[in-house]
């Protein structure tokens, strides 16, 4: 009987060893755990801020793209017909008429006041 009641001491003594083996690992578990999502937490405030600055990025490349896209839509280009002394913008009804063999292409209001011609009421 005195071995059986060893053995049951050994055995129990076993499992407490094991159970506060297992209590030590939990606890490191839970360490590493906090560690993690500290490093996550980092890691999405990071994201965050990147994303924000991607987005300024965007905002002002749009910006970019719509003052270029207003530039190029406000600019005219002007025309007149070799024999007439008027300009008109391209446009124009009377632009449309002039045969491409006689039309004289001007980028800028003042190339075609310097050339002599006087602004249709188009311009």
């Amino acid at each position: 009987m005195e071995q059986i009641e060893n053995n049951v001491v050994y055995s129990f003594n076993l499992a407490k060893s094991d159970i506060m083996s297992n209590r030590r690992n939990i606890v490191e578990l839970a360490k590493s755990q906090n560690k993690l999502i500290d490093a996550i937490n980092k890691l999405k405030a990071k994201n965050l801020e990147l994303e924000r600055q991607l987005a300024l990025k965007e905002v002002v490349k749009t910006a970019s793209t719509k003052a270029t896209a207003n530039y190029v839509r406000h600019k005219k280009s002007y025309v007149s017909s070799k024999g007439s002394s008027k300009f008109h913008v391209t446009s124009c009804p009377f632009a449309k008429n002039i045969q491409p063999k006689n039309r004289e292409k001007f980028s800028l209001k003042n190339t075609a006041l310097n050339h002599g011609f006087k602004p249709c009421k188009c311009v």
